[in-house]
């Protein structure tokens, strides 16, 4: 995410183009942008396209977020992919199609998804009572997005 430039993105072709240097699995694709991703994107505004998606002293910010949350790098620290790996679970879950998430993941296979995320009772649980993909509320979320200040963050 730190990597993305407004370039990568098509707000209109509702995808983000990732490049082989910026994909964990070495390959470009495009990654559709669902509804809650593409909302904050055009609520945020276009920039130039050799800006960064992500504000100046994104990475602070995150840890901060994080640290507020209770992770810490000493007594719990951040799983590394978490993110990653929570989108492909909750995608899994709610739209089960794994020939999508593939593509979306940039796997070369559907083999690591059903080892890793088809066993999912508390994803499911949580797709179930409404939240995963369906946890925004449009207006609300432009009004967040346009009066965020990054050192509240």
């Amino acid at each position: 995410m730190a990597r993305l430039r407004w370039g990568d993105v098509d707000l209109e072709g509702k995808r983000v183009n990732i490049a082989p240097q910026h994909s964990k699995t070495g390959g470009a694709r495009p990654v559709t942008l669902l509804r809650p991703a593409l909302h904050l994107l055009r609520a945020g505004g276009h920039r130039p396209a050799p800006q960064r998606i992500c504000p100046p002293q994104w990475q602070r910010h995150w840890r901060e977020v994080r640290c507020r949350a209770g992770w810490n790098r000493l007594t719990r620290p951040w799983p590394q992919d978490v993110c990653r790996h929570s989108f492909a679970s909750y995608h899994a879950a709610r739209f089960r199609n794994l020939h999508e998430l593939q593509l979306q993941m940039g796997h070369h296979s559907t083999d690591l998804l059903r080892t890793r995320y088809l066993n999912l009772p508390r994803v499911e649980q949580a797709t179930r009572i409404g939240t995963g993909f369906d946890w925004y509320k449009e207006q609300e979320t432009t009004d967040k997005v346009k009066n965020a200040s990054w050192g509240n963050v």
